[in-house]
């Protein structure tokens, strides 16, 4: 019986899923050029924390991962308050729900709704082929 590294199986699983979607591809380049907009200008003056929530939560789940509301909250690159605030509206709206954590009820994971899902696919579609124009 041979031992697998769970971290090398899941980068190896998750750099199969980049290959192969073309959407996950679009929504990392988008989340690098947010933070280079970020070097560049500084955090105050490149940062939207409603599309850096949902580019985060998206790729994470394009990589078959879950971020709990702190994790959501510090990829927003807003203060925690704010980071909150955002994410209600956005749950509220219907483009996330919350998901309570099977083993620590402590916590609680983001995941795209439905309608969620299926915004942020349209989007990064739209800009993939814009790209690729």
């Amino acid at each position: 019986m041979s031992v697998v590294d769970p971290d090398a199986w899941a980068s190896q699983q998750s750099g199969d899923v980049a290959r192969a979607d073309p959407m996950l591809i679009e929504a990392r380049a988008q989340y690098g050029l947010l933070g280079r907009r970020a070097d560049l200008l500084g955090e105050g003056f490149a940062n939207d924390p409603i599309w850096n929530i949902m580019l985060d939560v998206f790729i994470a789940e394009r990589r078959r991962r879950s971020l709990s509301v702190s994790a959501v909250c510090i990829g927003s690159r807003a203060s925690p308050a704010t980071a909150m605030r955002y994410l209600e509206k956005l749950c509220a709206a219907g483009m996330l729900t919350r998901r309570c954590d099977p083993n620590d009820a402590r916590r609680t994971f983001i995941t795209l709704s439905p309608h969620g899902s299926t915004s942020m696919e349209v989007l990064l579609r739209r800009d993939a082929c814009v790209c690729m124009e």
